[in-house]
Formats: structure tokens, C-alpha cells, sequence
């Protein structure tokens, strides 16, 4: 029984850790290119790799009680009464562990989704900087004469400069907008 105490005492602590984390409170993770992603990540992973060996300890209990069951016509007549009802009490108890155990792993599953996830806003924010660049630079290319306009000028432009016009980048932003609809329609259909 011992055992079974230490793991809801390991599961309790993990329980509170994964409360306290800022991916729980927040809803989100922060992003990828900011320092506290890779430290919160690597708490998640931790949490994770130690309730792994925990659900892997209950289901080695649990084996060890059903080789016991198993092994109960082996004790006298008059003790098999009493040896069983501690098996099937322990038997119960694994089981209540076994489930607040998923329990945790879907919850330490969703937050390390969570954690990489960008806010709907920020979404939004960057796909409104896109448009607007887009937008920019197809005018910028048609008014300033660049280089790529004139029929003898270089075919290589450096990163970051292109020539393209208004239309090209309407349907440009035309696809990335139906690409954002597509996957956010796609993430509201995997939350229901």
C-alpha cells in the first residue's frame, strides 16, 4: 500500500505543478521566439516524462495484484478471506489511480498544445501586417520603376524585394486569408 500512497502523493504534486503553471492560467503559451517558451516547454516535458513512469509504476502494481489474485489458492482456506478483500481493496485503489492518472495526462496533453499555440489575435495581428506589406511593396514596385521593370534589367532581385503588382498581391492575400479560414475552421472542428 505503500507504493500507492507514494504515487497520489507524486500525482498530487504534478496535479499542482501543472496549476501553476503559466501555460494553465494564461490559456496560451507565449511565442516561439520568446525565452520563457523554451523553459515552459521544458517543464511540460518533465511533468510529462515523470507522469509516464507514474502510470507505468500503477500498471506494475496492478500486474503484481492480479498475480496475487491469481496466486490465492495458495494460501489456507481460513486466510484466503481477509488476502483477498486487500487485493480487491488495493485492486480498487490502483484503478482510482489509473484514472485521476489520465485524468492528468489529458490535461498535461492539452496544455503542451496549448503551449505552442499562437492567440486567435496574434493570428489576426499577423496576417493584417502581411496584407499590409503585400500591399506596400506591389506599390512601391509599380510607381518606383524598379529594377526588374525594365526589360534589360538583372532577373535576380535580393531577398526581400520582388516586383508584383496590385493584382498579384490581392490574390496573394486572397490565399492566405482562405488558408487562415481553412485552418482555423480545421482547429474549431478538432476542439468540438
Amino acid at each position: 500500500m505503500s507504493t500507492l500512497s507514494t504515487i497520489t502523493a507524486h500525482l498530487i504534486s504534478i496535479r499542482q505543478a501543472l496549476v501553476a503553471h503559466p501555460v494553465f492560467t494564461r490559456g496560451t503559451g507565449v511565442a516561439v521566439d520568446d525565452p520563457g517558451y523554451t523553459r515552459e516547454a521544458e517543464k511540460l516535458e518533465r511533468m510529462s516524462d515523470k507522469l509516464d513512469i507514474l502510470i507505468r509504476n500503477v500498471r506494475n502494481h496492478q500486474h503484481l495484484l492480479s498475480a496475487q489474485e491469481q496466486g490465492l489458492w495458495n494460501v489456507p482456506r481460513e486466510r484466503r478471506f481477509g488476502a483477498a478483500a486487500a487485493i480487491s481493496q488495493q485492486q480498487a485503489e490502483a484503478q482510482r489511480l489509473m484514472q485521476a492518472a489520465a485524468n492528468l495526462r489529458k490535461l498535461l496533453d492539452e496544455m503542451m498544445r496549448r503551449n505552442g499555440l499562437v492567440s486567435d489575435a496574434d493570428i489576426a495581428d499577423k496576417v493584417g501586417e502581411f496584407i499590409k506589406q503585400w500591399h506596400e511593396r506591389a506599390h512601391s514596385a509599380q510607381h518606383a520603376g524598379h529594377a526588374g521593370s525594365h526589360p534589360g534589367g538583372p532577373a535576380y532581385l535580393p531577398p526581400g524585394h520582388f516586383q508584383a503588382t496590385p493584382e498579384a498581391a490581392t490574390i496573394a492575400v486572397y490565399a492566405a486569408l482562405r488558408a487562415l479560414a481553412y485552418f482555423l475552421k480545421k482547429k474549431k472542428g478538432r476542439a468540438a
